[in-house]
């Protein structure tokens, strides 16, 4: 699963405007000023004993680049794999701690949730992009302009990239992104307004993104999610793989 993040948040940085990312000696470094999300910026560490030791003794340099060109900092680490690196980012002030799951899900392990009311899930062009950044600002309760420089009509260009929207009527809400890299999907930023939430909106949306990229011929869907929302991706058959950590500062005051 880690390779497939990677190989995805690559293709999605060569299409993104100012974004970078860069292999080094021990870890990967994402920089996006115009998209200043948590793992957008920052450092994915190696999971190898030498790659934890390399990026341990990088982290100061990497930390000060980035928040010295005004982004915020966030240290992936997978679970155990990095601990001196884990270490040295708790000296340097990363003592928030976010746990995440990497869950992955096979074409036969897909499992239906119950019908979501009267909703209706579709993919999307790049006609509808101002309407998926709304519901996607709303979801995640962000600025939209944050997502002006991920959400554009070149993204809408990549080969296995698809936009999913669900509607109740005319009413768009939720949101979620498909992007398949060779024979495998991932899933990423599924967003429902709070006013929509605890509906089966996401789940079906979910479904129906992982049913398509089966259907076309992917052998396996992945995402990241939070130890919440586990169990409903756990419903469509998803299961945890890995376990992530993200490291930041704690928020001011």
């Amino acid at each position: 699963m880690d390779n497939a993040l990677r190989a995805a948040f690559t293709a999605l940085f060569q299409l993104t405007e100012s974004a970078r990312i860069e292999q080094r000696s021990g870890y990967w470094l994402l920089a996006s000023p115009l998209t200043p999300f948590p793992q957008f910026c920052g450092v994915w560490a190696g999971q190898t004993p030498a790659e934890d030791e390399a990026c341990a003794a990088a982290l100061e340099g990497s930390l000060a680049e980035i928040e010295n060109a005004g982004m915020p900092f966030t240290l992936q680490v997978r679970d155990g794999l990095a601990p001196l690196t884990e270490r040295r980012a708790v000296e340097l002030g990363l003592t928030a701690v976010e746990p995440i799951e990497g869950m992955l899900l096979l074409p036969s392990e897909l499992s239906q949730p119950p019908a979501a009311g009267e909703l209706t899930i579709r993919p999307i062009g790049a006609e509808q992009l101002g309407e998926a950044i709304d519901v996607t600002a709303r979801g995640f309760e962000a600025p939209p302009e944050v997502f002006l420089s991920v959400y554009t009509p070149t993204v809408f260009t990549f080969p296995g990239f698809m936009c999913y929207m669900g509607f109740v009527g005319d009413q768009a809400v939720t949101v979620g992104v498909c992007a398949r890299v060779a024979d495998i999907a991932g899933i990423f930023s599924v967003a429902t307004p709070a006013e929509h939430r605890r509906r089966g909106y996401a789940s079906s949306l979910v479904f129906q993104a992982a049913q398509d990229a089966f259907r076309a011929g992917t052998t396996l869907a992945y995402l990241q999610a939070s130890p919440m929302g586990c169990s409903v991706y756990q419903r469509l058959g998803f299961r945890t793989v890995e376990h992530y950590r993200i490291l930041s500062r704690p928020p001011a005051g």
